[in-house]
């Protein structure tokens, strides 16, 4: 019995000695700093899990409140639908109601006399849609016709004002020498149109013309000799004054004044008008014959302006 006690007793003695606790023992103070590190160390990874164990909750708890506010928004929104609903019904059937109240008020059976009706009514419609239109285009164009007819109505007095002009006849009286020394003024005034036609007046039958309505505007050269005055001057004032078909009388005189008994003399003829130099003389003339040029004298007056 001891011999079978032996045995196992040997190995247990071998086992202990070879393990390394015994084969290599270790200080306490670092067995105990182990401990402690490990310790540590599970509380802090205990802390992590549970910080994050709170973490899931706050955003388990959001999501929570979350989800609850968008099933009230749901909640909402559903209601409001219900309300539009009922209230679109509602209005449809008062609708309906008054629809059909005035179909039978109006003594409709059936819906074909309901068509008919309505085609009727829009065919009268329509026809009185194209007689209003009809009437507003023809009175549109009837205004234009008179706008248009007016404007060139204007136009043409407007033409005819700016070329009757050219038809007035002008005589210039003075003596063979007075008229020839009056050549610039004769050039500008043709170069405007107004043709002159030159007339000495010795052999000038002033009288004859205006008889015959053959003198539009005298234009007169004034030269005085006796006494600063001009007899033939005198003779031309008489005579327009006793003919019976009066034109106005444009006195041209460069470098002197009309004065004494020949300023008297002119103060009797109404129509009568100055010039001293040819600028003066051609712009003078020029509107003399737009108002007594040959064809507005021949027409109601002076042209319209």
């Amino acid at each position: 019995m001891h011999k079978r006690m032996l045995f196992p007793l040997l190995c247990f003695l071998v086992v202990a000695f070879t393990h390394p606790v015994y084969a290599e023992p270790q200080p306490v103070a670092q067995v105990a700093q182990e401990t402690v590190e490990t310790l540590q160390q599970k509380v802090e990874d205990l802390e992590a899990e549970l910080t994050r164990l709170r973490a899931q909750e706050e955003h388990y708890q959001f999501l929570k409140e979350e989800i609850g506010k968008y099933r009230e928004f749901i909640e909402q929104e559903r209601n409001e639908l219900m309300l539009f609903q009922e209230s679109l019904w509602t209005k449809f059937i008062t609708i309906l109601g008054i629809l059909a109240s005035v179909i039978g008020f109006m003594g409709f059976k059936t819906l074909a006399d309901v068509k008919g009706e309505i085609k009727k009514r829009a065919e009268k419609s329509m026809e009185d849609i194209e007689k209003r239109t009809e009437q507003q285009l023809e009175e549109l164009v009837q205004e234009s016709v008179g706008y248009v007819r007016t404007k060139v109505d204007t136009l043409r007095q407007i033409i005819e004002r700016e070329t009757q002009y050219r038809s007035a006849r002008v005589i210039a009286i003075g003596t063979e020498q007075d008229l020839e020394s009056m050549g610039l003024e004769i050039q500008l005034l043709q170069e405007k149109g107004i043709c002159v036609t030159k007339q000495p007046h010795p052999v000038c039958n002033l009288a004859r013309q205006l008889e015959r309505g053959e003198v539009d505007i005298v234009l007169y050269r004034y030269h005085p000799q006796e006494s600063d005055q001009d007899p033939a001057f005198r003779q031309i004032l008489e005579t327009l004054c006793q003919s019976m078909r009066q034109v106005p009388l444009l006195v041209y005189a460069p470098s002197v004044h009309v004065v004494g008994g020949d300023k008297l003399a002119l103060n009797d003829y109404p129509l009568h008008n100055f010039a001293n130099t040819a600028a003066t003389l051609v712009g003078n003339l020029y509107t003399l014959t737009h108002i007594f040029s040959k064809g507005v004298m021949k027409n109601d007056g002076p042209p319209v302006p």
